[in-house]
């Protein structure tokens, strides 16, 4: 049975990566912060894409719980958060029903 928080992981991950035009390339955020911890411009240089669109996403993505930020300014660090280990748990398990 699916606990709260499983659920309301859920619904924040759709509506904020599943739900938009920009999901696709939050998902490659992810993807690509999920391998290690980057700043902003290492995310724009790894996917090829404007450094203020890695910064818009970066910040939707925070401001919601789905990426983590440490440091701070320029060289402050984005990795994957609790939020969104949960939803990839749960999200790898229901695939393999």
């Amino acid at each position: 049975m699916e606990s709260f928080f499983d659920r309301q992981a859920r619904k924040v991950f759709d509506l904020v990566v599943g739900g938009t035009r920009g999901g696709p390339m939050r998902m490659s955020i992810l993807n690509e912060i999920s391998r290690r911890p980057r700043n902003t411009n290492e995310v724009s240089k790894a996917l090829g894409i404007d450094y203020k669109t890695a910064e818009y996403h970066l910040r939707v993505m925070r401001e919601h719980g789905i990426v983590s930020e440490t440091g701070g300014g320029y060289g402050s660090r984005f990795s994957v958060s609790p939020l969104f280990k949960k939803w990839e748990k749960a999200h790898k398990a229901g695939s393999r029903k």
